[in-house]
């Protein structure tokens, strides 16, 4: 049961039918799955302008702090992925992430009972045979049939990450005790976790992407729009090859030429986004020349050089709401440059639509 009706509803109203419809006895059970915050934050880690992460820092800014590349990948979203907060024994029904990616999950308290089910026709068969059952005890026969079958059943620990694709069939359920430490048995806690999506490079994880692309039906627009995101992270990744970055690894364009040759469609969407690029370049390039021209008469004249044209249509987009834009540290351009470029991107917010609390 979702309290207060599914969607991207505040937790507040929510909060408070949960407290209303939720049963004296069921309530330690309670779930509260995709928490983000109601309004963009600002970043200041160049990868974004503005994120809706709960997290003081997510997986994917940790990893480029780290030295990852971090933008070679074909989709990484962190920006409103949610926080997960439960109970001993709530749990999240068996399901296939409905957006084609892979999980990186995070255990910050208690432990995280996960089961997945292989991809392909053991996923297909269970979900048939199970999809949206939870998993909690009792099990039913069937259930711990179901279990036995599974490619993996693993107890994920406070401070462990763990990553699978979200393109399996997979269930979980919330164990409320904290490590055990030497002197001490398990304490009772909630279980609090995270996760963000990802699809990685390998010709697997592509794959599975665009075999759920092809089944999806004309109507999914949240397919349509990962799509286009994922064929504009290729363009990019080719840009900046044909720039200054030419020394990305050889596995990068490979998995970026197998899913263009592969879809015909992201070939298009790819083919546009680097025409748009070109022109981003075209204009920077013009908008430096004409702040050398400004500066070497402001030098000669004795007056202060004036901003160029294109640098104010660039501060009066700088507030939007942009989740995407990166400044000067991720791309290896100043500020000013990342805003031009700014003045042409395109905007998605991707989510999974996985919004159900479970009682």
């Amino acid at each position: 049961h979702s309290a207060g009706g599914t969607g991207n509803n505040i937790l507040g109203p929510k909060f408070e039918a949960l407290k209303e419809e939720c049963p004296e006895e069921a309530r330690s059970s309670a779930y509260l799955a995709e928490i983000r915050l109601f309004k963009p934050e600002v970043c200041v880690d160049g990868l974004r302008k503005k994120r809706k992460s709960t997290l003081s820092r997510t997986m994917r800014e940790r990893c480029h702090t780290l030295g990852v590349d971090v933008r070679k990948m074909l989709f990484w979203d962190d920006y409103s992925e949610g926080t997960f907060i439960g109970g001993n024994l709530s749990a999240y029904d068996l399901h296939v992430d409905c957006i084609p990616s892979s999980n990186l999950g995070s255990v910050f308290s208690g432990h995280k009972l996960l089961a997945i089910w292989a991809h392909g026709p053991d996923t297909a068969s269970i979900m048939k045979e199970h999809s949206r059952e939870l998993f909690v005890p009792p099990l039913s026969g069937p259930q711990s049939a179901a279990l036995e079958r599974a490619c993996c059943v693993t107890l994920a620990s406070p401070g462990s990450i763990y990553v699978f694709s979200g393109t399996n069939a997979h269930a979980v359920c919330n164990v409320g005790l904290s490590s055990a430490l030497p002197a001490s048995p398990p304490r009772p806690c909630l279980c609090v976790s995270s996760y963000e999506a990802f699809v990685g490079l390998h010709t697997r994880h592509v794959d599975a992407l665009l075999a759920a692309v092809d089944e999806a039906s004309e109507d999914d627009q949240d397919i349509h729009e990962f799509t286009e995101e994922v064929a504009e992270a290729a363009a990019c990744i080719i840009d900046r090859v044909k720039g200054k970055d030419g020394h990305l690894d050889r596995a990068t364009l490979a998995s970026v030429n197998y899913v263009l040759a592969r879809s015909a469609r992201m070939q298009g969407i790819c083919d546009k986004e680097l025409l748009r690029l070109a022109q981003y370049d075209r204009e920077l390039t013009e908008r430096r020349e004409k702040e050398a021209d400004a500066a070497s008469g402001a030098a000669a004249g004795g007056a202060p050089p004036q901003p160029a044209a294109a640098d104010q249509g660039a501060d009066a987009v700088a507030g939007g709401d942009d989740e995407d834009a990166g400044g000067g540290d991720a791309d290896g351009e100043s500020d000013a440059d990342g805003k031009v470029r700014k003045n042409h991107r395109k905007v998605r917010k991707i989510s999974k639509r996985e919004h159900a609390s479970h009682e």
